[in-house]
């Protein structure tokens, strides 16, 4: 009889994600708009405020609604978009 010896795949170490900068970036990206047109955005779970920090950063007359769950997030996100005064709602 043949012997079969059964081998485990390589355990992969790195994520299996792509780090958060570039999936932010390839969101921001994908936003059919041009940079300088008027428009709104509703953030839904927007955590920390990542995402609507770098929307309102390429987009300099958008306007944006971030909604968070948790108070600790609603600070987070308030913190990171207060420089764009009252663009963030």
């Amino acid at each position: 009889r043949r012997r079969v010896v059964h081998r485990r795949a390589p355990v992969r170490r790195e994520p299996m994600t792509p780090p958060l900068d570039a999936m932010t970036e390839a969101l921001v990206t994908a936003v059919p708009f041009a940079a300088d047109e008027a428009f709104a955005i509703v953030e839904l779970g927007t955590g920390e405020g990542l995402l609507a920090d770098a929307l309102l950063d390429r987009f300099p007359r958008a306007t944006i609604v971030a909604l968070a769950g948790s108070e600790p997030s609603r600070t987070a996100a308030a913190g990171r978009l207060s420089r764009f005064t009252d663009r963030p709602q």
